[in-house]
């Protein structure tokens, strides 16, 4: 059974009584002088003898004294959501562009969201580049020293062998005796047979002396050298180290203009602000959902009644699920209101619980209950200085009855002490109950969407001239407008007409450049690396740009960039001059084209909807579409929409997109008519509006019991329209009502 509703938005109260009426049909006035069923005992005991009062105006009806049981609850909207991660900026920047939208797939580590690097990165590159000449100079001027150290340090090397092989050489024979008096004796005069230095020694000691000072100059010289390239290499070293923090500390600070993701999942919210719009420090710019983790959200309960409640469970499609209340801190709802953020409940579901994300809900709370209590209407109650009492009805007189009460839902009070079950209490009111009969069955309840939408891009790109050499001429568009295309279609044709003059003059020089390489070839048979990537790098150059011509020469079409929806074409006509880089069209990309609908309070994310729409020929088609971000109680302020984003499949937004443009501005208000069944609630048992008879604002039936007594019960109601009510508690699928 389906079935539509308002939305249902008041709190019920509900406590779940039993009362037995006389039969289906109106209850009697009974008189004194009915039979007397039962006897005028105040209690169970009967202890204690109650006096017989006849009093003035007696209430005019009676009912039952029965067992019932009372709940307390209260029942709030919700909604099953994914859990969601938002992400926000740490500083405040400018932003360039979102890489994904609503509805598409992303992975941990995926770059979500640009700011605006074009400062920091001309930062980088200009620290790059200083590194790059400062590392190049010091390896220029490092090769130099090292080249310059060759031959020296070889005749470093060269003396020390010498000095090694001549100390190897000294003679043993180093003195030998002398007379004194001998003149002309080089040896200090001492006794007669001082020794003196031999005539080889002395050879030899020149030998070394002199190869030893030569020794001892080149290495010094040496020495200095290295030091020197050892001082500018320390110097290097810690300009080089500095320049790298730097550098790592601006890639840093280029990460904070960067939100990647930090999960799996999908995007569920952007903020839809435009490339350059300022966007604040912590001010969340995009949400992401994973619905492997399901979530119930609802309006803000506060924690103590969730603490004293006895019962706390959600509903979806007509099955309870057990959940888990995640309370904010203190700390954090102080922040949230002092942001002014709407704050919800959230609620954590089972594990394996068979929901989609999407699904409507509803959080209960048993706030109190009483099982199997005796209890009489309220009305039959009445007080006066010594307390309550009930009139009790009986054959030949009623008796004023004493009675102590205990939980009631406005419509029927517990009695604790004073009456049993089957005592008759006089009433003012007695209920009354039909002769028609309904059966109680299971269904679908449901809110029916039926609202207008238009077409949204976020995301516009241009189809631009490619051809830079030569004259580009516009022969002929080969898509028509919001024409669905993939990427490397054929957009437009064109002709280009060559530059011969530039053209011949690039090849008469690349000629000569190779001529000119050739013999230089000749004239340096192994040429040094550096000097040879000098000659050879303007005729790669020149290659390149030859080539690039030619290319461009030879086009004859401009194709779309990537897939999408042609949204606009330039007013070009046949052989009108296309400049670089001329804009011929726009395309949207089709994957994020979203039709959009206002009042997305009964839509939620996940919910899947059906779009209308009409083509050419003026027939209405159908179409599937999801609805991809979230608001209300899914997201922060910042992310929330007053709308709902539909994701409609690409080929179709084409389509769509040119039915939409058909006519004027003021005749495409409102261009797609979006309907579905919202806050749908599956396999519930549903009660006809007319089955209900309000007590105290206390929703009551009357049901059919097996031996045919009528008995009036109440139930916990998820909502309701202008024709059902659907049952969270209290009533079962197959009894039988008695209808108004």
């Amino acid at each position: 059974m389906q079935l539509w509703k308002r939305r249902f938005s008041e709190t019920v109260c509900c406590s779940l009584t039993v009362f037995l009426l006389s039969g289906c049909g109106a209850v009697p006035v009974m008189s004194d002088s009915a039979a007397f069923e039962d006897s005028g005992a105040a209690g169970e005991d009967g202890a204690e003898e109650i006096e017989l009062v006849e009093p003035v105006a007696l209430p005019e009806g009676w009912e039952r004294v029965e067992y019932r049981d009372f709940y307390d609850a209260e029942v709030h909207d919700a909604a099953v959501y994914p859990y969601t991660e938002e992400y926000a900026f740490s500083l405040d920047v400018t932003l360039d562009h979102f890489n994904f939208y609503p509805g598409e797939k992303v992975k941990k580590g995926d770059v979500l969201v640009y700011g605006n690097l074009e400062g920091i990165d001309r930062e980088i590159e200009k620290l790059e580049e200083q590194l790059q000449a400062m590392e190049e100079e010091y390896q220029e001027y490092k090769a130099d020293v090292e080249e310059s150290l060759v031959d020296p340090e070889g005749n470093e090397k060269w003396l020390k062998g010498v000095l090694e092989n001549l100390e190897k050489m000294e003679p043993d024979n180093k003195y030998e005796k002398v007379p004194t008096e001998n003149p002309g004796s080089d040896v200090t005069s001492g006794d007669a047979g001082e020794p003196v230095l031999t005539e080889e020694y002395r050879s030899w000691q020149e030998e070394y002396h002199y190869y030893e000072g030569e020794y001892r100059m080149q290495e010094h010289q040496n020495n200095i050298t290295r030091l020197q390239l050892s001082n500018r290499t320390a110097l290097y070293e810690l300009d080089h180290a500095y320049q790298t923090r730097q550098l790592e500390k601006l890639k840093a600070q280029r990460e904070k203009y960067i939100i990647s993701s930090s999960m799996s999942g999908e995007v569920v919210s952007i903020s839809l602000k435009e490339s350059g719009s300022q966007i604040a420090k912590a001010e969340a710019v995009i949400a992401i959902g994973n619905d492997s983790r399901k979530l119930v959200k609802c309006e803000y309960i506060n924690s103590n009644v969730i603490n004293k409640a006895e019962e706390v469970y959600a509903m979806i499609n007509g099955v309870r699920y057990e959940v888990s209340y995640q309370p904010y801190s203190a700390a954090e709802y102080s922040s949230l209101t002092f942001r002014g953020e709407t704050i919800g409940s959230t609620f954590g579901l089972e594990e394996d619980a068979a929901v989609s994300v999407g699904d409507y809900a509803v959080i209960v709370i048993v706030k109190n209950s009483v099982k199997k209590a005796l209890s009489v209407p309220n009305d039959a109650i009445h007080r006066d200085g010594n307390g309550k009492y009930v009139y009790l009805h009986g054959a030949d007189e009623n008796v004023i009855t004493p009675v102590t009460t205990g939980m009631s839902d406005g419509a029927y009070t517990e009695v604790l002490t004073g009456l049993k079950e089957g005592d008759r209490v006089l009433v003012s009111s007695p209920v009354t109950a039909g002769t028609e009969r309904y059966v109680l069955e299971k269904g679908t309840f449901s809110s029916h969407y039926n609202g207008n939408g238009y077409f949204y891009y976020p995301e516009v790109c241009d189809i631009e001239n490619p051809v830079t050499y030569g004259t580009a001429f516009f022969v002929d568009y080969e898509v028509k407008l919001y024409q669905y295309v993939e990427k490397g279609d054929t957009i437009a044709t064109v002709h280009v007409k060559e530059d011969t003059v530039t053209f011949t003059r690039n090849e008469v020089r690349l000629k000569r450049l190779q001529e000119h390489f050739q013999e230089w070839l000749q004239e340096n048979k192994e040429p040094d690396p550096k000097e040879l990537e000098e000659q050879q790098e303007p005729i790669r150059e020149l290659e390149e740009l030859i080539a690039d011509m030619n290319r461009d020469y030879a086009t004859t079409r401009i194709v779309a960039p990537q897939s999408g929806i042609i949204t606009w074409l330039a007013d070009y006509k046949k052989e009108d001059e296309l400049r670089t880089e001329a804009v011929v069209g726009q395309l949207a990309d089709a994957n994020t084209c979203y039709v959009v609908v206002e009042g997305r309070g009964m839509l939620h994310y996940g919910n899947q909807v059906k779009v209308y729409y009409e083509d050419q020929e003026g027939e209405e088609k159908e179409v599937e579409g999801r609805v991809v971000n979230l608001s209300g109680e899914g997201v922060s302020k910042a992310l929330q929409t007053s709308y709902a984003m539909i994701q409609v499949p690409p080929q179709v937004a084409g389509e769509m997109t040119e039915s939409a443009m058909q006519g004027n501005f003021w005749n495409r208000q409102g261009l797609f008519r979006v309907e579905t069944e919202a806050e749908m609630m599956k396999d519930v048992v549903l009660v006809p509006r007319d089955a209900i008879k309000s007590i105290q604002l206390v929703p009551y039936v009357r049901t059919v019991g097996t031996d045919g007594e009528i008995v009036a019960r109440t139930f916990i109601s998820g909502g309701n329209d202008r024709e059902y009510y659907w049952v969270i508690d209290g009533l079962s699928e197959g009894e039988e009502l008695c209808l108004e």
